[in-house]
């Protein structure tokens, strides 16, 4: 794939350099330098393929001479320190031809170099070995309008306020500044130049359908955690050719090890994040059915009162806002499916979302349901009609056929106590159901092990048959193949790392060897089943404290029309309908503390609203002796 490499240097007379011989030596010619007489002949050096000299306005055309170009630049710098022309060495993308690729070069310097004044030098170098690249030498001094070398910089005197020269009396001489004649060594100039190169070259490969794309900045500003790699040098890639590894080669290799570990870490890093905003989105959705949860009581602990009935509607339209922050949130659980409902496994946003609209619509019917309860109620009264049916529309369909009943020429005393007898059952099965947790979200960790388990295995069992493989490949080589060996060995250590990397993932996972994975996961399917009963039993919890209420009102409705000589009669066949339910199912409310209490509530609630008078006194007698009988003993 296409590389972006792009530096910048100068060459130095100080380090011992001559732009005469750096020319040569990049053009693989033969120049003479005038300057100090040294002929620099590089006609034998392979690999360059492409050399040319292009101009800035006011240059001369012997420039074009690539001797004249850059021996006259030596006879123009006297000093022993200067600096005699500035070099870029850029990376050329392989996925180009020759062809483009020199034109590539031939816009990149036109439009960054040489209309900004400067000569350049370009040569190609490509020994077939993947890395063609380019050298462009620059000159360094503007070339004036009359075709004269130009000067880097000039003395500029600082002025005071009155704009006079100011004299320093320590140095004996005006206070002046060096001011720059252009802006080539600038940082930002160096900056575009290599933003340029990278534009170019991905216009280039946009052109030709290729996906790859370069990045002129650094893996810091590109907010990647890797550490860049170094250039290994001819000297080293000839030292590893031979099975000799050179410092570079060794350094080359523990960057690359130490970028393979950071990409582990970051995958870890991301997996982490990852998982957290997955829990905080959890939270955010189990707060939102909570809430709505309360709400839904309030509306049918309160059905009567309009104060209450409107604060809820208030809290029904911010719970609306919170929920659209929620949904506006990335799907953290992308790919998750709740087997919920007859429509399917829905997704992890479409079930939560799914169920609090249908929360939603359901709270509003049933405040709108009870506000128009409340306004029938209020006109019911001014016009005088004192004793309307305060019952709800579902309550008075349950009691309509008790009614039928009560009015028929014949009383049915059986029909009446069977009515009353399941009554009470759903009343002790409601009460008992809503002590119970009305709201109970799934925790997805048991669901998720189950599934990454077996993935974290199947890697682990992959890794340890490649390292087996290699191992066998470099035992299989001879002694003069420790170039191979080596290699080897590196990939060896990398899988090594990696499966110790898994093996902890494993661990983690709740599972110490690979060998316990069966069981972990049929004991992580157990739970996550176990977790879907929670949620089940909750959903069928939830409103059941309104379904008792709506029973209970319709068995005290039914009780007041039993007619007084049918009341006896009716009350001991209700106590036999009773007992015998309880004989035949049990507890109607299950088994526990919270079925126990339903029935209590029940006795008190129900069965008392029924008891004749005759058969309250003689419980009253016998509680009154039991108590007598007690004192006696006491004293």
């Amino acid at each position: 794939m296409a590389i972006y490499h792009c530096d910048a240097q100068v060459i130095k007379r100080s380090n011992g350099q001559s732009a005469v011989g750096a020319a040569a030596y990049r053009s693989g010619e033969k120049i003479t330098n005038e300057y100090d007489g040294i002929t620099h002949d590089y006609t034998k050096k392979g690999g360059v393929v492409y050399s040319e000299i292009m101009l800035c306005e006011n240059a001369s055309q012997e420039y074009k001479n690539r001797s004249a170009l850059w021996n006259a630049v030596e006879q123009n710098e006297k000093s022993a320190k200067a600096q005699l022309a500035r070099e870029y060495n850029i990376a050329l993308p392989r996925e180009l031809s020759r062809e483009e690729n020199i034109q590539l070069l031939r816009d990149y310097v036109r439009d960054n170099f040489v209309n900004n004044g400067m000569c350049a030098d370009f040569s190609i170098h490509d020994k077939g070995d993947g890395n063609p690249h380019a050298h462009i030498m620059l000159t360094m001094r503007p070339i004036e309008k009359d075709g004269t070398w130009g000067t880097k910089q000039r003395k500029e005197y600082i002025l005071d306020k009155n704009g006079n020269k100011q004299f320093d009396k320590k140095k004996h001489t005006y206070k002046c500044r060096t001011v720059k004649t252009t802006n080539w060594d600038d940082v930002n100039f160096l900056e575009n130049c290599r933003e340029d190169l990278a534009v170019k070259i991905n216009r280039e490969l946009e052109r030709k359908g290729l996906p790859d794309r370069v990045d002129h900045r650094s893996y810091e500003a590109q907010g990647v955690n890797k550490i860049p790699t170094i250039h290994k040098g001819k000297t080293a890639i000839e030292m590893e050719n031979r099975g000799i590894e050179a410092d570079r080669t060794r350094e080359f290799r523990l960057i690359e090890k130490a970028n393979s570990r950071i990409q582990n870490i970051d995958k870890a890093i991301k997996g982490t994040t990852h998982e957290y905003m997955a829990i905080k989105q959890d939270n955010d959705w189990t707060k939102l059915h909570e809430f709505s949860g309360k709400i839904t009581d309030e509306v049918f602990k309160h059905p009567d009162n309009i104060a209450v009935q409107k604060k809820m509607l208030e809290g029904l339209s911010l719970l609306e806002q919170k929920a659209n922050e929620v949904k506006g949130q990335p799907d953290y659980h992308a790919g998750e499916h709740y087997n919920f409902g007859a429509s399917g496994k829905p997704g992890y946003s479409e079930y939560h979302i799914g169920k609090f609209e249908l929360d939603r619509d359901y709270i509003r019917k049933s405040i709108e349901k009870n506000l128009a309860e409340i306004d029938r109620n209020r006109q019911a009264a001014q016009s005088g009609r004192a004793n309307v049916q305060q019952a709800e529309p579902q309550k008075v369909s349950q009691v309509e056929g008790a009614r039928t009943v009560n009015q028929a020429s014949t009383y049915n005393v059986a029909a009446v106590a069977r009515q009353l007898a399941a009554y009470r059952a759903d009343f002790i099965r409601a009460t008992a159901q809503a002590a119970g947790r009305t709201e109970y979200r799934e925790n997805p960790i048991y669901r998720q092990r189950a599934a990454q388990i077996p993935k974290c295995v199947s890697t682990i069992n992959y890794q340890t048959a490649s390292i087996e493989h290699l191992k066998a490949d470099r035992d299989r080589l001879g002694a003069f193949h420790g170039r191979e060996k080596r290699e080897l060995q590196v990939k060896i250590d990398n899988f090594v790392s990696l499966r110790a990397d898994r093996l902890k993932e494993l661990k983690e996972l709740g599972v110490s060897e690979p060998s316990q994975a069966a069981e972990a996961i049929k004991k992580n399917k157990d739970l996550a089943a176990s977790e879907l009963e929670k949620v089940k039993a909750a959903q069928e919890s939830r409103g059941a404290g309104g379904r008792a209420a709506e029973v209970k009102a319709a068995y005290h409705f039914i009780v007041p029309t039993i007619p007084g000589e049918y009341r006896q009669a009716v009350f001991d066949e209700y106590r036999r309908a009773v007992l015998s339910e309880t004989q035949a199912i049990g507890v109607p409310g299950g088994k526990g503390m919270a079925a126990y209490q339903a029935e209590i509530a029940a006795r008190h609630e129900l069965d008392e609203k029924l008891t004749p008078p005759r058969a309250q006194t003689q419980e009253q007698e016998r509680r009154q002796g039991q108590t007598r009988g007690m004192g006696g003993m006491e004293r």
